[in-house]
């Protein structure tokens, strides 16, 4: 097989491999709001839950595939490892937004205690693997692509993926702080990838520069 005839296949793989991520994000989106769980009676408060969770999760959902351009576009090596990643991002993707029903319809007030520490937990923990994945594929998109990266773009990837790991291991503690608070646990989470963001931002500052 030519180099030539190789480089072009690889190419359409990973155009075809867009086009799909595009494809789950847009279904996942659809599935959000066709998902939605609606009571026999519309309160104000199951409302404003409501309201909440959709917008966190369009958000949410935007942000990862505006990552996962990132990853598509400059540091996407069509290799097993990657591909396995890539794969199992998105399918922690459409979990988790399945994790969002979960807290709609269980992470209530009313519910039982022990459905709204389950609701909560999933989510956090299908989040933290989003996160840990997405980053993981800078790291690994970095070291395969090497010195054809830009140095510019190359920094920039690294830096994301300090930032991505560190927030997964704060979603991940996170978790302890979890059972016994219902659907106000959730109230954590911001705080927690807000502050992953920043230590994670803090670390790779004082790692040596290596890009």
């Amino acid at each position: 097989m030519s180099e030539r005839y190789a480089n072009a296949r690889d190419a359409r793989f990973s155009e075809r491999l867009e086009s799909f991520v595009d494809i789950v994000i847009g279904f996942s989106l659809a599935e959000l709001t066709l998902g939605l769980t609606i009571q026999a009676h519309l309160t104000p408060e199951w409302l404003f839950l409501v309201l909440v969770g959709f917008g966190w999760s369009f958000a949410m959902t935007c942000w990862i595939w505006m990552l996962y351009r990132s990853i598509s576009e400059d540091f996407f090596v069509p290799t097993w490892p990657m591909i396995a990643l890539h794969l199992v991002g998105l399918s922690c993707v459409m979990l988790l937004l399945l994790g969002v029903q979960f807290v709609m319809r269980f992470a209530v007030v009313g519910s039982l205690l022990a459905d709204a520490n389950l609701a909560t937990t999933f989510y956090f923990v299908i989040l933290a693997i989003v996160l840990a994945v997405c980053g993981a594929q800078f790291l690994l998109g970095r070291h395969l692509r090497g010195d054809a990266l830009d140095p510019v773009v190359a920094r920039k990837g690294v830096e994301t993926a300090y930032r991505l790991l560190t927030m997964a291991t704060f979603v991940a503690v996170a978790i302890a702080f979890l059972p016994g608070r219902g659907v106000k646990a959730s109230l954590i989470l911001l705080p927690a990838m807000i502050l992953g963001a920043v230590v994670g931002r803090i670390i790779n500052k004082l790692k040596p520069a290596r890009v």
